[in-house]
C-alpha cells in the first residue's frame, strides 16, 4: 500500500518537508542522487551502499573495515580533519545481471 492510497490528501511538498527535518535531525541520510532523485536511507549506522547504474537499486552493504582505525589513520597519520566517511560501490546488481544474459 502507498501512503497516497491511505492518506488522499498527501502532498509531495509535504513529504519532502518531513524528509528534510529528518536529515536536520539524523535520522534519515542521504545516500545518492539516483536519475534526478535524492535518495535516503534510515539506516544512520556506519555502512556503505551499492548503487545499480541499471535498475537504480541502492543496497546496504556492512563494511569489513573498521571505521574507527580509518578515521584513527587518517586523521593521526596524515594530519587531516574528517568530517564525513562514505563507501559507494557502483556497478550492475545481481537481478539487472541475470536479465542482461537472457
Amino acid at each position: 500500500m502507498s501512503l497516497k492510497e491511505e492518506y488522499s490528501d498527501l502532498s509531495l511538498a509535504t513529504v519532502y518537508r518531513n524528509l528534510s527535518l529528518f536529515k536536520k535531525e539524523g535520522s534519515v541520510v542521504t545516500v545518492a542522487v539516483v536519475n534526478g532523485q535524492e535518495r535516503f536511507d534510515g539506516h544512520v549506522a556506519p555502512h556503505g551502499h551499492f548503487i545499480c547504474s541499471q535498475c537504480g537499486a541502492i543496497v546496504d552493504v556492512d563494511l569489513p573495515l573498521d571505521q574507527a582505525a580509518f578515521i584513527s589513520y587518517v586523521t593521526d597519520k596524515q594530519q587531516c580533519r574528517v568530517d564525513k566517511v562514505e563507501c559507494t560501490a557502483y556497478g550492475i546488481c545481481s537481478a539487472c545481471l541475470v536479465e542482461l544474459e537472457c
